[in-house]
Formats: C-alpha cells, structure tokens, sequence
C-alpha cells in the first residue's frame, strides 16, 4: 500500500512540475550594455517576481529571459532595463537615466535599433 501511495505522489508532484515550468516563457532582447558592470546592472534590473532566469551576453549585447508572464509583464521587464539606462529592442532608454550611467557604461545610442541580424 505505501509504495502506491509514494507513486501517487511522485506523479503528482512529477505532474506539478511540468506545470510550473509551461507556464514560463523564454525570450531574447537586444540590450545595449558596454562592460561586465552593464551586465549586472541588467540582469539586476529584472530580479523581479516572476522571473525565473536572466543571463546577459555582453558580446552578442542580448538578455536571455526566462519569466513566468501570469506573474510579470514583459513590458515591465523591459521598462525596468530601459529606466536603467540601457536601450532595449527598438525602444530608447530616456536620456536622463543614459547621462547617469557611468563613463565606461555609456554605448553608442546611434545603434541601429532594428537590426540584429
């Protein structure tokens, strides 16, 4: 009887799991960042609730998020990076916030924003 009921709840929580993990989403975001500090700052950014997993890649300037969208908002996320000062996608990060990032952290804002071929 107990091994039944310990495959029970092995299936249950086998079960649970699968759950949680189709609930999150996995995208990938143009960030602009210059140093390993833009890189924390990033992935700082969006240590919210709900997000699962951030890894910045610095050479290829892209965020690999993984977030659970019932519980963030990925417009939030990416207003979250751009109030940082880091221009996301095609979106511009406010100048003010720019101008606050240190010297070695300020980019080139004459990126081409549409194109990440």
């Amino acid at each position: 009887m107990k091994k039944y009921i310990v495959a029970a709840l092995l299936s249950v929580a086998t079960f649970a799991g699968t759950e949680l993990s189709a609930q999150n989403t996995t995208v990938v975001l143009h960030v602009q960042g210059s140093c390993e500090m833009c890189k924390k700052r990033i992935e700082t950014a969006v240590d919210v609730k709900g997000v699962k997993a951030a890894d910045y890649n610095l050479e290829k300037k892209e965020l690999e998020l993984t977030y659970n969208p019932q519980k963030v908002d990925l417009a939030f996320l990416k207003q979250e990076i751009l109030n940082m000062g880091y221009d996301v996608d095609s979106l511009r990060a406010p100048e003010e916030a720019y101008k606050k990032l240190d010297h070695c952290c300020q980019y080139d804002r004459n990126h081409n924003h549409g194109s990440h071929d």
